[in-house]
């Protein structure tokens, strides 16, 4: 079996306080989306366009409480300006321009792209069909929603999209499994209601599609190679609060890959640090906590169909996580107490920080063009 099953069924066998929640149940709880970092790049006073286009994506960032962190740099201010400039040089285009780039811990090690900066390409930026699509699903308790990037080649992207959905139903089934009471001195039998089923669903997004054109830079930029399999299709598990976890690609896409992400996904977490796991959070226009909370959210405003300025390869300096804890750190919902004592919590984390790098680096390794 796979890798990441070894991981479900070593944590699963472990009696040192390994947590019942499921991967992507403790994601949904407690991982924060980090924040995107957007800067809006000029040398000359804005436009008047250009500015209203600024103030929408500041107003609707913070009223939808997507994901990102918006600065304007006057690249004529002087050094200071250059030095915030820093992360997102060069950039290939013409200013102004929004430069757009992953959260500092991300493990994407290479360029942000660029939009223009019109009032079309924030929205287009900021929300699109699909991520609203995902976010439901997953605040409606899927375990993982799929998306299949297609490469437009119709009968590599039919094939792709059958597998998976052949797979993802299959096992819907196939783990299905107890719900253990980790409070209970001892397991009783289990009954039908106690059963956890996992659900997973498949979302289609077309590389030329103008409205999920932002959503398809961040996928194919979350790796450094994915740029190279232009005419393969790539498939990507995606939980929590829009993280998603690698990509399958082409030949990739096979009935081991796929149950390898969905048992993750459904398994026991070990209750590490969120970036010790692999995977890379998405910019998503969603208030986690009030749809959490069973408060409204505002709603989006539908962007129009139009295409995002081309993106461009360059060199991002990676920051290290340090001041990880804000994400890190519980969302303020009381932790489950635990029927074990620190030794056994520290041997059950260092256990699973183990088993969980070494299945994650193994995967990686194997999931492409397998």
């Amino acid at each position: 079996m796979a890798s990441l099953l070894l991981v479900w069924l070593t944590l699963s066998a472990a009696p040192l306080g390994a947590c019942t929640v499921p991967v992507f149940q403790y994601a949904l709880d407690r991982w924060a989306a980090e924040p995107y970092r957007l800067a809006v790049l000029h040398a000359a006073p804005l436009s008047a366009e250009q500015q209203a286009a600024v103030n929408w994506l500041r107003e609707n960032a913070a009223r939808l409480d997507a994901n990102c962190r918006i600065r304007e740099i006057d690249l004529a201010g002087g050094p200071e300006a250059l030095e915030q400039y820093r992360w997102a040089a060069p950039l290939a285009t013409e200013l102004p321009v929004l430069a757009v780039s992953y959260p500092p811990s991300s493990k994407a090690e290479h360029a942000p792209w660029s939009t223009d900066l019109t009032l079309a390409d924030a929205k287009v930026l900021l929300d699109s069909p699909a991520r609203r699509a995902i976010a439901q699903r997953l605040l409606d308790g899927e375990a993982g929603v799929w998306i299949l990037v297609e490469c437009g080649r119709r009968a590599r992207d039919d094939a792709a999209a059958c597998v998976l959905q052949a797979e993802i139903t299959r096992l819907e089934h196939a783990l299905i499994r107890p719900v253990e009471d980790q409070f209970a001195d001892s397991a009783g039998p289990s009954e039908p209601e106690n059963m956890f089923r996992p659900r997973f669903s498949l979302v289609r997004v077309s590389r030329s599609d103008p409205a999920e054109a932002s959503l398809v830079a961040m996928l194919l930029g979350s790796e450094p190679d994915l740029h190279d399999y232009p005419d393969q299709p790539l498939a990507f598990p995606v939980f929590g609060r829009g993280r998603a976890l690698y990509a399958l690609v082409g030949a990739g896409i096979n009935a081991d890959t796929i149950e390898d992400a969905c048992t993750f996904l459904s398994g026991p977490c070990a209750c590490v640090v969120k970036w010790r796991n692999p995977g890379t959070d998405l910019l998503m226009a969603v208030d986690w906590e009030s749809a959490l909370a069973g408060r409204p959210m505002p709603e989006a405003t539908p962007p129009p169909l139009t295409s995002l300025a081309a993106f461009a390869d360059s060199s991002l300096e990676q920051v290290a996580p340090a001041g990880l804890s804000e994400t890190d750190t519980p969302d303020g919902r009381e932790r489950p107490a635990r029927r074990v004592g620190l030794l056994g919590r520290s041997l059950g984390a260092v256990l699973a920080l183990g088993v969980v790098a070494v299945a994650a680096s193994t995967l990686i390794l194997k999931r492409k063009n397998r």
